[in-house]
């Protein structure tokens, strides 16, 4: 084996290595840190789900006090519609 192949071989060893040893890990970081900015909501997105679950109760309390009246004005109005 001539000396110039000796040298090819341990430069392609060494890059072989470095790859190995700090190109992978990097890229698994790299992903890692991706991965948990895509799983965590925005502070914009936080506050819309704030506001929707905010109406949703609204909301709530508005049809317990619409069947609440209904119960009073019509009873048994559920029974026509519950099957």
């Amino acid at each position: 084996m001539s000396e110039s192949s000796i040298v090819l071989i341990s430069i392609a060893g060494m890059a072989l290595t470095l790859g190995v040893v700090v190109g992978v890990p990097a890229m698994i970081l790299h992903y890692i840190v991706q991965w948990r900015k895509a799983g965590s909501l925005k502070v914009e997105d936080e506050r819309m789900l704030e506001d929707v679950w905010r109406a949703a109760r609204h909301m709530e309390r508005r049809i317990e006090a619409l069947e609440a009246i209904l119960e009073a004005q019509a009873p048994g109005w559920r029974r026509g519609r519950e099957g």
